[in-house]
């Protein structure tokens, strides 16, 4: 079996098991108060180590559009571990962060910078593979922004924890924009290379950063966030980023347009995903008997719309490329068969018809005959 040649290097991958092993045992078994402490240093730490190699990627890449992508991932990463930094010290000098702080400046420029660096990678194909990933991230955002607001920013809204209106748009914005990151994600790695590894690990460390951000604002929402296992999304999630950036570069990293539109028409079941999620999540609360009100009736619909639009926009461009593929079949045998001046019918079509003829002689004991003419001047 050959290693995969995007795959990040042995030593980096045991280095983040053992990073997030550590991690894991200082809050499962610290008391809670330096338990929280150990927490906010490893969520610094692992953001600035994903900094760290997000910008080790960034000299790497030759293709300018790559590039700024991995420098805003650089910028997100940087931007969490300075918020981290204040919520760090803030916490260690008075034993608790005032809600909100400084350090949502921080949290949130991570969502924005990550989203502009999620949408600046390079997309390929031409306007069918543009209209793919148009409906695509209308079902996949539907979907996803229905079961956020089924999971927690339903709960969020009416929370009666939240004292002030600034409060509660924060712990709105946290899943809020994880449902924007979410629907870039999945977007970003249907219509990416199977062999962009280090897209894959980017993509699995803002999903675990999303669940982190969720989680914490329905807890915070509800009074009963304290820190816990809720922060390895956290530490885990930058260090899959950190991960990332130690990944070989690709050889054709730096032609991303060389590739033709076909190969921005995937197959990728990723964009089904947020689909199947939000079905689960309806038909289980309707079964707990939680029925579905007008909006959120109004949203299901809508996901079927464009699910419906996705898979006739797939039937349609499996039509055009078979006849495609019949019109290429027919030049080629064209080709073959006949003499390319005159287009009179050639020697191999004449061979092949012989050789037919004498498959059926053989066979039926059909009756077979050759007509020769030689025309000379």
């Amino acid at each position: 079996m050959t290693r995969n040649g995007t795959a990040p290097p042995r030593t980096a991958v045991l280095a983040a098991l053992l990073a997030a092993l550590v991690s894991l045992g200082g809050l499962v078994a610290l008391p809670a108060p330096a338990a929280s402490a150990f927490s906010d240093v490893a969520q610094g730490v692992a953001a600035l180590l994903a900094g760290l190699g997000a910008g080790r990627r960034v000299g790497r890449c030759s293709d300018r559009r790559t590039r700024a992508t991995w420098v805003l991932v650089t910028a997100a990463c940087l931007s969490w571990a300075a918020g981290e930094a204040y919520w760090t010290w803030y916490s260690l000098r008075t034993g608790e962060v005032p809600f909100p702080s400084a350090a949502d400046v921080g949290f949130l420029g991570f969502a924005l910078l990550m989203a502009l660096a999620l949408l600046a990678h390079p997309a390929r194909g031409g306007h069918r593979a543009f209209v793919q990933r148009l409906l695509d991230g209308l079902m996949t955002g539907t979907a996803v922004a229905l079961v956020s607001w089924l999971t927690v920013l339903g709960a969020v809204a009416g929370s009666d924890f939240v004292a002030t209106s600034l409060e509660r748009v924060l712990l709105l914005a946290y899943p809020g924009s994880d449902v924007v990151l979410v629907v870039l994600t999945v977007l970003l790695l249907s219509r990416a290379r199977g062999r962009e590894t280090a897209l894959s690990l980017v993509g699995a460390g803002v999903v675990a950063l999303g669940v982190s951000d969720s989680s914490f604002a329905y807890l915070g929402a509800t009074g009963l966030y304290d820190g816990g296992l809720i922060d390895m999304g956290w530490i885990g999630g930058f260090l899959l980023i950190a991960l990332a950036g130690t990944c070989p570069v690709p050889a054709d990293d730096a032609s991303p347009d060389d590739a033709g539109a076909a190969t921005a028409l995937s197959a990728s079941p990723l964009p089904y995903v947020p689909v199947l999620v939000a079905l689960g999540v309806v038909v289980a609360l309707t079964l707990a008997g939680r029925p579905l009100n007008q909006a959120e009736m109004l949203t299901s619909s809508a996901i079927v719309v464009c699910l419906l639009g996705r898979q006739y926009l797939t039937v349609r461009d499996n039509v055009l490329l078979t006849r495609e593929l019949l019109a290429r079949q027919e030049e080629l045998r064209r080709q073959a068969f006949t003499d390319p001046l005159t287009g009179v019918a050639n020697r191999a079509l004449f061979l092949d018809r012989l050789e037919h003829v004498l498959e059926l002689h053989a066979r039926d004991g059909r009756p077979a005959a050759v007509v020769f003419l030689d025309l000379d001047d």
